[in-house]
């Protein structure tokens, strides 16, 4: 059965637009699998995947996470353009991460998640939810 997580991802459209342009999109990301759901919105692009077994050690997670790590540092070489405002790197991340792990306290945030609205909420269910 194994150790399962849900993890959100969103990367900013002028992000997503340049790993769409160097094509090194990771392979999970690129909609071929129908348990990661991928939408779009003002703020970026972001994927959801629910139930997966998030080991660093599988290759698809390390291509994820290498990719995330090139976002982050591709984003302290240059300006951006945001609503036709120059920013400065730093004064907005390129990317947002949020893995939630079955037990309580296991949350990896990486990035500004909340930049994207991405928050976290865990509930108690119960037969007569």
């Amino acid at each position: 059965m194994g150790y399962r997580s849900d993890v959100v991802i969103a990367v900013t459209k002028v992000a997503y637009t340049k790993s769409i342009l160097k094509q090194d999109l990771p392979d999970m990301l690129k909609g071929n699998d129908s348990w990661v759901v991928q939408k779009d919105n003002d703020m970026g692009f972001f994927w959801t995947i629910e139930g997966i077994k998030w080991y660093e050690s599988y290759p698809e997670v390390q291509e994820v996470m290498d990719w995330l790590t090139t976002i982050e540092s591709e984003e302290h070489q240059s300006d951006y353009i945001v609503n036709g405002k120059k920013q400065k790197p730093w004064e907005q991340d390129q990317y947002g991460f949020l893995r939630m792990g079955e037990e309580y306290n296991d949350i990896e945030e990486l990035g500004d998640p909340y930049h994207f609205d991405i928050s976290m909420c865990r509930e108690i269910v119960t037969p007569f939810s």
